[in-house]
């Protein structure tokens, strides 16, 4: 279900782009948690250094169900969170 929501999601934002044997062999998420914020960010695995395909925050605070990407309006939060995933990734 995640997954396909995820598919749905990035289908939009893609339009004639859609790759679907990226998203049905070659898709990873990787996400990470902190006090306030999950974040998320969706991978292709053929080549782990690209930038994400797509990227997911939630604030925990204010959306504790996950229902609101505020990636796009938490630019400085991604950034953060993405480094720090890099990070983890690469130890």
């Amino acid at each position: 279900p995640l997954i396909n929501q995820v598919e749905q999601t990035i289908k939009k934002q893609q339009g004639s782009r859609w790759n679907r044997e990226l998203f049905e062999k070659h898709l990873m998420g990787y996400t990470l948690r902190d006090p306030r914020y999950r974040y998320i960010e969706w991978r292709d695995t053929r080549n782990p250094n690209s930038e994400p395909i797509y990227q997911e925050l939630y604030d925990h605070l204010s959306d504790p169900h996950e229902t609101v990407n505020i990636a796009r309006s938490q630019p400085k939060e991604v950034v953060r969170l993405s480094g720090e995933l890099q990070h983890l990734l690469e130890n």
